[in-house]
């Protein structure tokens, strides 16, 4: 006859997390999931065969699984409004969109990577720094690059993975602010019309 899968339910309550078997419904599982990357939007977002799966977590439902390559946390990911984060793939110097809908990545930077990743939320506008020490900007829309800053730094090269000491970066109200954490050095900068002019210091 047939039989009854027992893979288990993803379920949310009141903050943790368990896992029901299907056909018995006891708890098989309570605590962080395994493979757990990242919390944004009410969805809890972990590795799943290779991609990663998305559970709602106000009601333990699946929302989506997609193949996209997981992302990581060195890059601290950042929230680009209610249905979208900017990420970066695991094993890469890329800036992904990910949509939280879907699971799929709308677009990727593939410039290389220096620095962390920020959103400055006035503006609607993303930053890095990228491997030759340039600051771009993102157009979060497409994910267009465009060089504003360029940085007298150099770094060995390590294609296709980040730096062992990421810049810190942060964005709000066209100032950008970038910390090197190698140097220990803050460069803060005033955007206007386009134009990033460093501010003394």
């Amino acid at each position: 006859g047939a039989t009854v899968s027992d893979d288990p339910i993803p379920v949310f309550f009141e903050n943790r997390f368990f896992e029901v078997s299907k056909t018995t419904g006891a708890i098989m599982s309570a605590g962080p999931p395994e493979g757990l990357i990242w919390i944004a939007n009410g969805l809890a977002i972990y590795r799943h065969h290779g991609g990663m799966r998305a559970i709602e977590m106000g009601t333990g439902l699946v929302v989506w699984t997609a193949n996209s390559q997981p992302f990581t946390i060195r890059a601290q990911p950042v929230d680009a409004g209610p249905r979208h984060l900017l990420v970066v793939p695991q094993g890469t110097e890329s800036a992904c969109m990910l949509d939280l809908e879907s699971g799929v990545y709308l677009w990727c930077y593939e410039g290389g990577l220096e620095s962390d990743i920020a959103i400055d939320p006035v503006a609607s506008r993303g930053y890095l720094v990228d491997n030759a020490f340039q600051l771009n900007v993102l157009d979060l829309g497409t994910g267009r690059s465009t060089p504003i800053a360029s940085f007298r730094l150099n770094r060995p090269a390590t294609p296709g993975e980040l730096p062992p000491s990421l810049t810190g970066i942060a964005a709000y109200d066209n100032n950008v602010y970038v910390h090197f954490t190698t140097t220990n050095q803050l460069i803060a900068l005033t955007l206007a019309e386009d134009r990033a002019t460093p501010s003394e210091p």
